[in-house]
């Protein structure tokens, strides 16, 4: 199982979408299929996303693989929560009050609010993490870095908000849960982030269509990696006797729906 360690870095002085005024080198990924090209002692990585990616708390156990399969690569990797907590959970939970639960869960997690709040963690991250770094590497697309940051950036994403609204006739998706202008502008932040990436890592080929169809990115800035598992797999249960016969699958989860 390969995340999203096979790259390297390159260093590029201009051509969309990276031209930057002045002479300043930038550093920027590119995929590199069977080979892997590092600075010495690997890539040094700021990884942000919802929740503690030390922990299976952060997207289902998911942020916790990349992380350990970073590291086992040769990558330095250290973790930042954006998530809120506290007062600041308190203080969007009060300016997203709605009915019926579920709605407020959504306007909770996708509103305005939370997006800036979240987006202030990072900033806060970035200044505490300090210089030294390659890349930063951010899970979804419900906060973005500051405009000051020149760190490439990195996205690793499940779904976005057109296929969320693409979902919404379901019932199960969180575009269910929002009216037409919500959701535009919830697409509106999202964009905004996208377009910001110098890749884009996607858990499937169909998102990854998505966003060149319904976004209008670059495909060669968009890399589908799926997701792997979110467990620890000892080496002994893939074996001879199991794969001989046609296997059984035990899914477990909570969101059987959708």
């Amino acid at each position: 199982m390969v995340y999203c360690a096979d790259f390297k870095v390159e260093k590029i002085f201009q051509g969309p979408p990276y031209e930057q005024a002045g002479s300043r080198h930038h550093h920027v990924l590119r995929p590199n299929v069977g080979s892997v090209t590092s600075p010495p002692g690997g890539l040094r990585t700021l990884f942000l996303c919802e929740g503690n990616a030390e922990t299976h708390d952060s997207w289902s156990g998911v942020s916790r693989s990349v992380v350990r399969h970073l590291r086992a690569a040769g990558h330095t990797v250290q973790v930042c929560d954006a998530d809120l907590y506290g007062v600041r959970r308190l203080g969007v939970a009060l300016r997203t009050v709605a009915w019926p639960r579920r709605r407020w869960w959504v306007r909770h997690h996708l509103h305005a609010a939370a997006f800036s709040a979240r987006s202030e963690m990072c900033a806060r991250a970035l200044r505490t993490a300090g210089p030294g770094f390659d890349v930063l590497l951010q899970v979804g697309a419900t906060f973005e870095p500051p405009a000051s940051c020149e760190l490439p950036l990195v996205l690793y994403c499940d779904s976005n908000a057109e296929l969320s609204r693409l979902g919404a006739a379901s019932g199960h998706s969180e575009g269910a849960s929002l009216t037409a202008s919500e959701l535009a502008d919830v697409r509106d932040r999202e964009e905004r982030v996208y377009r910001r990436a110098t890749i884009i890592f996607t858990m499937s080929e169909r998102l990854r269509r998505s966003f060149i169809e319904d976004f209008g990115i670059p495909p060669e800035r968009l890399v589908t990696v799926h997701c792997g598992p979110n467990v620890d797999l000892a080496p002994s249960v893939m074996t001879e006797a199991r794969l001989a016969a046609p296997p059984t699958v035990l899914f477990v989860g909570r969101d059987f729906d959708r």
